[in-house]
């Protein structure tokens, strides 16, 4: 029998040595560590620890700690002291050395009796040896110390393992720095890391100009870690397309499987499947931050086939990226759908388009442009190539022939432009007078609000295109400057009689009276080349993907009419309108209402000024009043 001279402490059960102590002889007299003395003596370990002439440290799980462990394996003690592992599972908690707690060392590995290393982790809330805390440090022994632990310590390969060994440099310090190292060492929990390598922290800490050391003293740096964390293992091959997984720091990160490979918001997957005994690493070439990404605003804001369009260009990952700033022109469901029926086509058809990453790169500017920056008349260059012509009008901002039907919805990569309508990259009738000189035409177009008209892509118009001479010519015979021109309120109507509805080439022209698009006539006559009214074509069939221009050097006179007899200004309001339009005005008027392709949707005399348009669909109109010589553009919400 063992003589045991001690006298009983209070801490934790614990007894205080006095003379010729061993470790043994101190857990052997605790009545809280009862499962762990029968453990050793089981398997021989005693005698090991009751050897005087040795040091040994043991960290020493109490009763409660066993008990957890049973009560997570689903096993009863029995079962544990049966496992022919369980003398690799003590000697894992002794050390052949006497350690005290203030001897222990921060973030270090420190080898066992067993053969691996346990972690130091010395935390704001304690000494942790791997996951367990050391609740009763130092309980000292003639032949070493013990240390009570709250959990029990299993060998193993463990995530932290994985990191260190994989030479996660900087990944490591950040865990340690954020004191998680004890949870990712936890033998009975499993997670999946998305590891990003010392290069992804590096060109991370390049971006945001700062160190290594202002990473690790960041508050957030915990926040940051546990979003690269998820509370399973998740192998590759159970990663989803274009889903969302929730993450250990509450928000959730989007899974994108492209055909270059596996992301994780903006972060490649370079290396999946790195197998920890308590999870699984995927190395990722990026470090992830939690935010509110432009997909994120598109997913919570229910933009269901522009994500999924998003998604199927394989464009997620890079509207996610955290470093970069975006404007996104986000067309609704609806204006999806109206594409869809206008074209014919099933969203299945618009998702294989092989054009699909052009359509939607048209829609995003390549830097955060808020509403108050958009300027009138202006191209503005996309992340496809080409420019979208803004256009600033009474009834609103309009990106080519789509109205903003909500602006700034801000995102922490960018911000989103809500569209009643889906653009498309095209050389509109806006691009070919533009790009072919038509300077003070534009200007016209731009100042009497029709640029949306003109450059809707499912619509065709033809257009009679006065040169710059014509206009300074016309100019100089009504004594105008090009400011009366644009400020004049024919100016609308002047320009529409110049388009025809639909495309007509030159060689589709035929002699006689052609209607315009204000409700006007043109005359045709081909009998010395080609002639509008009182003008020449001198440049036919220039091609625009809505339609053509055929350049013409004079001006066409609105019938019966010039700018200078034209001292009206009707009103017309409201606009954008619902189901009534008022026009100020005295006396009975027919009023010709037509759609963006110059269909005639409404004709009737408007009583008392009212005209009711409750049965027009959304979109854009052209209003024309031939006996106001009022034309105008109105839009239905």
């Amino acid at each position: 029998m063992k003589k045991i001279i001690y006298s009983f402490a209070v801490l934790a059960g614990l007894t205080s040595a006095t003379a010729q102590t061993t470790v043994f002889d101190v857990i052997s007299g605790s009545p809280d560590h009862t499962i762990l003395e029968t453990a050793l003596i089981q398997e021989g370990l005693d005698v090991v620890l009751d050897d005087a002439t040795a040091d040994y440290t043991v960290f020493a799980p109490d009763d409660a700690a066993f008990a957890n462990l049973l009560a997570e394996l689903g096993i009863s003690a029995s079962d544990l002291l049966a496992s022919p592992e369980l003398d690799q599972i003590l000697l894992y908690h002794v050390l052949g050395a006497e350690v005290m707690s203030t001897s222990l060392t921060n973030a270090v590995f420190v080898p066992t009796a067993q053969g691996d290393s346990v972690f130091v982790s010395l935390l704001t809330g304690g000494a942790f040896i791997d996951q367990a805390q050391v609740t009763a440090p130092d309980l000292p022994a003639d032949n070493g110390v013990v240390h009570v632990v709250n959990d029990v310590m299993f060998p193993q390969n463990s995530l932290v393992d994985v990191a260190v060994s994989g030479g996660f440099s900087i990944l490591t310090q950040a865990v340690v720095t954020a004191e998680l190292a004890p949870a990712l060492i936890d033998p009975l929990v499993e997670y999946t890391v998305f590891a990003p390598t010392d290069a992804a922290f590096t060109n991370l800490l390049g971006e945001l100009g700062i160190t290594a050391t202002d990473l690790l003293n960041d508050p957030d740096l915990d926040q940051i870690l546990l979003y690269h964390v998820l509370g399973s293992e998740v192998m590759s091959t159970d990663l989803s397309n274009g889903i969302f997984v929730p993450t250990l720091q509450g928000d959730s990160t989007f899974v994108s499987v492209l055909t270059s490979g596996a992301y994780v918001d903006q972060a490649m997957v370079s290396t999946p499947d790195v197998d920890a005994d308590n999870g699984v690493v995927h190395v990722v070439n990026d470090v992830i931050l939690p935010q509110n990404s432009l997909v994120d605003v598109a997913v919570t804001n229910g933009f269901s086939i522009l994500t999924q369009a998003v998604i199927a260009a394989e464009l997620a990952p890079a509207l996610i990226d955290p470093l970069v700033d975006y404007t996104v022109f986000a067309p609704t469901d609806a204006a999806f759908t109206a594409l869809l029926s206008e074209l014919g086509i099933t969203a299945t058809d618009l998702l294989n388009d092989p054009d699909l990453d052009q359509i939607l790169l048209y829609h995003v500017l390549g830097s955060e442009v808020f509403s108050t920056d958009l300027t009138n008349g202006v191209f503005v260059p996309t992340l496809q190539g080409d420019s979208t012509f803004v256009s600033l009008i009474t009834a609103g901002a309009y990106v080519d022939q789509a109205m903003v039907s909500l602006a700034d919805v801000d995102a922490d990569n960018g911000v989103v432009h809500v569209l009643d309508d889906v653009i498309l990259p095209q050389n509109s009738l806006v691009d070919v007078a533009v790009s072919n000189g038509f300077t003070v035409l534009t200007q016209a177009v731009v100042a009497a609000e029709l640029a949306p008209v003109l450059t809707d892509p499912l619509a065709e118009y033809t257009v009679f295109a006065p040169t710059d001479a014509a206009f300074t010519a016309f100019l100089a015979a009504n004594g105008l400057t090009a400011a009366d021109l644009l400020a004049s309120p024919d100016l609308a109507s002047i320009l529409l009689h110049h388009v025809v509805a639909g495309t007509v080439m030159s060689t589709d022209l035929t002699n006689g009276p052609v209607t315009t698009a204000n409700g006007t006539d043109v005359v045709v006559d081909l009998s010395m080349g080609v002639m509008i009214d009182n003008a020449t074509v001198i440049a036919a069939d220039v091609d625009a993907d809505n339609g053509v221009v055929h350049a013409i050097d004079d001006v066409l006179v609105l019938p019966a009419s010039s700018i200078n007899e034209n001292e009206l200004n009707v009103s017309v309001y409201p606009n954008p309108f619902t189901e009534l339009i008022r026009i100020e005005a005295e006396g009975n008027h027919s009023v010709i209402i037509r759609d963006a392709a110059g269909r005639v949707v409404l004709q009737e005399v408007m009583t008392n000024g009212t005209i009711n348009v409750n049965d027009l669909a959304k979109g854009m109109y052209l209003l024309n009043v031939p006996s106001l010589k009022l034309a105008k553009t109105i839009v239905k919400q």
